[in-house]
């Protein structure tokens, strides 16, 4: 996440849950869209009052492609939203 400057981490992360958001777009769209597009499955959380897109990983066989897929997905997703 910190190579993307569009992205923010909105917890530190210290089990197997990462919350973040776009800092430009709405997540709770962007969230929509990644669901459509099938490729990347998230879910939400709220941390204080912002929308955070969550990812949750749980199987021993992730791999680093696997978490670069996910931060090129949101990416892409977001770049076919209106600001």
């Amino acid at each position: 996440m910190t190579a993307r400057p569009e992205l923010e981490l909105l917890a530190p992360v210290s089990l197997s849950a990462v919350c973040f958001r776009h800092r430009s777009k709405d997540n709770a769209a962007l969230l929509k869209r990644l669901v459509a597009r099938g490729r990347v499955y998230l879910s939400n959380a709220t941390i204080g009052d912002q929308f955070a897109l969550r990812v949750c990983f749980v199987n021993h066989r992730t791999t680093h492609a696997d978490v670069r897929l996910i931060v090129e997905e949101v990416i892409a997703a977001a770049g076919e939203l209106d600001a």
